[in-house]
C-alpha cells in the first residue's frame, strides 16, 4: 500500500473516532453548563485537533520523502540504469522537452 493512501485511511480513522467521541453524551460540567454546548465546542476541538494532526503528518511525510521528481529526472534515472537504451532516452526527452 502506498505511503500516502495510508495516511489518509489513518487521518479518515482519526476524523471518525474524533466525531463520535464528541458526539458522545456529555455530563453537566462543575459550572452546570449545558451538555449540548459542551459537546458542539467538544466537537469542535476534537475536529481542528484531528486536522492539524493529519496537517503535521503530511507535511512530514513530505519532508521525509523529498518533492516529487519530474519526468526527465526519471527519464535520466531510467538511462542511468541502463533500463532504456540511447534512442529511446534521446526520443522521450524530444517528446518531454518539446
Amino acid at each position: 500500500m502506498r505511503p500516502m493512501v495510508r495516511i489518509a485511511r489513518i487521518a479518515g480513522a482519526l476524523l471518525i473516532a474524533a466525531i463520535m467521541g464528541a458526539c458522545a453524551p456529555r455530563a453537566y460540567g462543575a459550572m452546570g453548563m449545558e451538555p449540548m454546548l459542551w459537546s458542539w465546542a467538544g466537537m469542535a476541538f476534537d475536529l481542528l485537533g484531528t486536522f492539524l494532526a493529519a496537517l503535521f503528518a503530511l507535511f512530514v511525510y513530505r519532508w521525509l520523502t523529498g518533492a516529487p521528481k519530474s519526468a526527465l529526472e526519471v527519464l535520466k534515472e531510467r538511462y542511468a540504469k541502463g533500463e532504456i537504451g540511447k534512442e529511446e532516452f534521446e526520443r522521450v526527452k524530444t517528446d518531454l522537452t518539446s
